[in-house]
Protein backbone atom coordinates (compact mmCIF):
# COMPACT_ATOMS: atom_id res chain seq x y z
CA UNK A 1 0.00 0.00 0.00
CA UNK A 2 2.75 2.61 1.05
CA UNK A 3 5.91 2.86 2.40
CA UNK A 4 7.13 0.36 4.54
CA UNK A 5 3.69 -1.72 5.67
CA UNK A 6 5.19 -4.63 5.51
CA UNK A 7 8.19 -3.90 7.58
CA UNK A 8 5.38 -2.84 10.62
CA UNK A 9 3.13 -5.67 10.42
CA UNK A 10 2.77 -6.83 13.97
CA UNK A 11 4.55 -3.48 15.08
CA UNK A 12 1.41 -0.70 14.81
CA UNK A 13 0.04 -2.25 11.07
CA UNK A 14 -2.86 -4.33 11.48
CA UNK A 15 -5.76 -5.72 9.15
CA UNK A 16 -8.54 -6.04 12.13
CA UNK A 17 -9.65 -4.31 14.20
CA UNK A 18 -11.64 -6.64 15.83
CA UNK A 19 -9.27 -8.94 16.37
CA UNK A 20 -6.88 -5.79 17.67
CA UNK A 21 -8.29 -2.79 19.13
CA UNK A 22 -7.48 -3.92 22.50
CA UNK A 23 -4.01 -3.41 21.92
CA UNK A 24 -4.57 0.34 20.84
CA UNK A 25 -6.54 0.92 24.75
CA UNK A 26 -6.08 4.81 24.93
CA UNK A 27 -3.72 5.26 21.55
CA UNK A 28 -3.86 7.21 18.22
CA UNK A 29 -4.69 5.25 15.60
CA UNK A 30 -5.52 5.65 11.67
CA UNK A 31 -7.70 3.81 9.68
CA UNK A 32 -7.32 3.58 6.01
CA UNK A 33 -10.02 1.66 4.00
CA UNK A 34 -13.17 1.90 2.07
CA UNK A 35 -16.60 0.24 2.52
CA UNK A 36 -18.86 -0.86 5.81
CA UNK A 37 -15.61 -3.36 7.07
CA UNK A 38 -13.86 -0.32 7.31
CA UNK A 39 -16.08 1.69 8.90
CA UNK A 40 -17.11 -0.98 11.03
CA UNK A 41 -13.66 -0.78 12.11
CA UNK A 42 -12.92 2.80 12.97
CA UNK A 43 -16.09 2.22 15.01
CA UNK A 44 -14.15 -0.49 16.92
CA UNK A 45 -11.26 1.41 17.36
CA UNK A 46 -13.15 4.07 19.01
CA UNK A 47 -14.54 1.97 21.86
CA UNK A 48 -10.56 1.23 23.11
CA UNK A 49 -8.31 4.49 21.47
CA UNK A 50 -8.06 7.90 22.72
CA UNK A 51 -8.20 9.28 19.42
CA UNK A 52 -9.04 7.78 15.82
CA UNK A 53 -8.49 8.78 12.47
CA UNK A 54 -10.04 7.76 8.97
CA UNK A 55 -8.71 8.27 5.58
CA UNK A 56 -10.98 6.56 3.02
CA UNK A 57 -9.58 5.49 -0.49
CA UNK A 58 -12.85 6.12 -2.34
CA UNK A 59 -15.43 9.07 -1.48
CA UNK A 60 -16.87 8.01 2.16
CA UNK A 61 -20.82 7.79 1.14
CA UNK A 62 -23.24 10.28 3.38
CA UNK A 63 -24.63 7.79 5.68
CA UNK A 64 -20.94 5.89 6.66
CA UNK A 65 -19.36 9.95 6.87
CA UNK A 66 -22.42 10.60 9.37
CA UNK A 67 -21.25 7.68 11.47
CA UNK A 68 -17.84 8.29 12.02
CA UNK A 69 -18.66 11.81 12.89
CA UNK A 70 -21.41 11.20 15.30
CA UNK A 71 -18.10 9.35 17.28
CA UNK A 72 -15.82 12.15 17.07
CA UNK A 73 -13.96 9.86 14.09
CA UNK A 74 -11.32 12.72 12.28
CA UNK A 75 -11.73 12.11 8.67
CA UNK A 76 -8.30 12.94 7.06
CA UNK A 77 -8.05 14.26 3.21
CA UNK A 78 -4.66 14.01 3.22
CA UNK A 79 -3.30 11.11 1.67
CA UNK A 80 -0.81 8.92 3.94
CA UNK A 81 1.95 7.79 1.93
CA UNK A 82 4.87 6.82 4.05
CA UNK A 83 4.82 5.19 7.88
CA UNK A 84 7.59 6.73 10.16
CA UNK A 85 8.91 5.02 12.94
CA UNK A 86 12.07 2.46 13.82
CA UNK A 87 10.83 -0.41 14.95
CA UNK A 88 7.17 -0.06 15.53
CA UNK A 89 4.82 2.77 14.05
CA UNK A 90 5.20 6.33 15.51
CA UNK A 91 2.64 7.94 12.80
CA UNK A 92 2.48 8.16 9.04
CA UNK A 93 3.96 10.89 6.06
CA UNK A 94 1.07 12.37 4.11
CA UNK A 95 1.53 13.57 0.20
CA UNK A 96 2.27 16.94 1.04
CA UNK A 97 4.95 15.86 3.59
CA UNK A 98 3.20 17.22 6.75
CA UNK A 99 3.51 14.23 9.46
CA UNK A 100 0.74 12.90 12.33
CA UNK A 101 1.94 10.65 15.32
CA UNK A 102 0.15 7.59 15.83
CA UNK A 103 0.60 4.23 17.90
CA UNK A 104 -1.19 2.52 14.77
CA UNK A 105 -2.76 1.72 11.49
CA UNK A 106 -4.99 -0.24 11.05
CA UNK A 107 -5.78 -0.87 6.87
CA UNK A 108 -9.18 -2.17 5.62
CA UNK A 109 -8.95 -2.42 2.33
CA UNK A 110 -10.93 -4.92 0.33
CA UNK A 111 -13.27 -6.49 2.61
CA UNK A 112 -16.79 -6.04 2.25
CA UNK A 113 -19.50 -5.70 4.89
CA UNK A 114 -22.61 -7.36 5.29
CA UNK A 115 -24.24 -4.83 3.63
CA UNK A 116 -22.30 -4.73 0.30
CA UNK A 117 -22.31 -8.42 0.11
CA UNK A 118 -25.58 -9.54 1.09
CA UNK A 119 -28.56 -6.10 1.06
CA UNK A 120 -28.31 -6.51 -2.97
CA UNK A 121 -29.11 -10.42 -3.17
CA UNK A 122 -32.15 -9.71 -0.93
CA UNK A 123 -30.87 -10.88 2.68
CA UNK A 124 -32.13 -8.81 5.50
CA UNK A 125 -30.12 -7.01 8.00
CA UNK A 126 -30.56 -6.31 11.25
CA UNK A 127 -33.51 -3.53 11.92
CA UNK A 128 -31.77 -1.49 14.51
CA UNK A 129 -28.02 -1.03 12.90
CA UNK A 130 -28.38 -2.90 9.26
CA UNK A 131 -24.76 -3.89 10.09
CA UNK A 132 -25.46 -7.69 11.13
CA UNK A 133 -27.06 -10.93 9.21
CA UNK A 134 -30.61 -11.16 10.66
CA UNK A 135 -31.22 -15.29 11.31
CA UNK A 136 -33.02 -17.65 12.92
CA UNK A 137 -32.00 -20.11 15.39
CA UNK A 138 -31.10 -22.58 12.59
CA UNK A 139 -28.64 -20.15 11.29
CA UNK A 140 -31.28 -19.61 8.05
CA UNK A 141 -31.78 -16.27 6.64
CA UNK A 142 -34.67 -14.88 5.20
CA UNK A 143 -33.51 -16.39 1.74
CA UNK A 144 -34.24 -20.51 0.88
CA UNK A 145 -30.86 -22.26 1.21
CA UNK A 146 -28.79 -19.09 2.60
CA UNK A 147 -27.24 -19.73 6.28
CA UNK A 148 -25.14 -17.13 7.92
CA UNK A 149 -22.63 -17.45 11.44
CA UNK A 150 -20.40 -15.74 13.62
CA UNK A 151 -19.24 -12.42 13.55
CA UNK A 152 -21.67 -11.65 10.46
CA UNK A 153 -24.79 -12.10 12.60
CA UNK A 154 -23.95 -9.48 15.17
CA UNK A 155 -22.00 -9.26 18.64
CA UNK A 156 -20.90 -10.33 20.63
CA UNK A 157 -17.89 -11.25 18.64
CA UNK A 158 -15.97 -14.19 20.28
CA UNK A 159 -14.52 -17.43 19.08
CA UNK A 160 -16.62 -19.13 20.87
CA UNK A 161 -20.06 -18.14 19.62
CA UNK A 162 -18.58 -18.08 16.25
CA UNK A 163 -17.65 -21.77 16.48
CA UNK A 164 -20.90 -22.66 17.94
CA UNK A 165 -23.10 -20.95 15.10
CA UNK A 166 -21.30 -22.34 12.63
CA UNK A 167 -22.07 -26.29 13.59
CA UNK A 168 -25.46 -25.09 13.89
CA UNK A 169 -25.37 -22.95 10.37
CA UNK A 170 -23.54 -26.31 8.75
CA UNK A 171 -26.35 -29.10 9.99
CA UNK A 172 -28.97 -26.51 9.18
CA UNK A 173 -27.32 -26.47 5.28
CA UNK A 174 -26.73 -29.78 5.35
CA UNK A 175 -30.34 -30.89 6.35
CA UNK A 176 -31.17 -28.21 3.44
CA UNK A 177 -29.32 -29.82 1.00
CA UNK A 178 -30.39 -33.65 1.65
CA UNK A 179 -34.39 -32.26 1.77
CA UNK A 180 -33.98 -30.56 -1.81
CA UNK A 181 -31.64 -33.69 -3.45
CA UNK A 182 -34.85 -35.81 -1.72
CA UNK A 183 -37.59 -33.45 -3.59
CA UNK A 184 -35.35 -34.08 -6.80
CA UNK A 185 -35.52 -37.52 -6.37
CA UNK A 186 -39.07 -37.60 -5.77
CA UNK A 187 -39.84 -35.76 -9.32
Amino acid sequence: MFGQEERFVGKGVSYCADCDAWFYRGKKVLVIGDGSAAIHGAKILKKFADKVYFYGLKPIPEEFLSELTAVSIEILSKKPVEIMGDNEVKGVVFDDGTQLELDGIFIEIGAKGPIELLAPIGIELDPETFSYVKVDRKMQTNVQGVFACGDLTGPPLQLAKAVGEGCVAGLSASDYVKQVLKNLKEV
